[in-house]
């Protein structure tokens, strides 16, 4: 799968941060179970995004509509103690989306090459046939 680039991705993370915020003002009426729904809605952005800029920037683009809309229902962004652990909180579900997507993406991508299903599971040594002594030496060919 091609890489996406920050210019697109910056678009999508915004939209992806306003239709979450929409969704979490009308489906709940408690701030807490709204910013979990933002929080599940950038995680997976990031996870599909795989990108360090975008994930982060859409978890700051998430906090202000969070702040100002969503738990001070004004408008007004503030910078309460409450409102920066929610920051954190929001940018650091961002990146462990991010590394969970690049994890998931590398996954897909060992099980496609040739011989990939081997690196899915445990290393185990090749088995010896009775009557052959065991070998300590690598097979002639292979890379040292």
């Amino acid at each position: 799968m091609r890489a996406h680039s920050w210019e697109i991705l910056l678009p999508a993370g915004f939209g992806c941060a306003a239709a979450a915020c929409c969704v979490a003002a009308v489906t709940f009426p408690e701030p807490v179970a709204r910013v979990g729904l933002v929080g599940v809605a950038v995680a997976l952005f990031g996870a599909w995004a795989r990108h360090y800029l975008a994930a982060p920037l859409t978890g700051l683009m998430s906090w202000c509509f969070v702040t100002g809309f969503l738990v001070h229902t004004r408008g007004e962004l503030a910078f309460a103690s409450d409102d920066l652990v929610r920051l954190a909180e929001l940018v650091a579900v961002a990146v462990a989306g991010c590394a969970l997507g690049h994890v998931r993406h590398a996954r897909r991508l060992a099980r496609a090459r040739p011989g990939g299903e081997e690196l899915a599971g445990p290393v185990t040594a090749a088995p010896v046939r009775p009557g052959e002594p065991a070998s300590t030496s690598l097979p002639a060919g292979s890379p040292r």
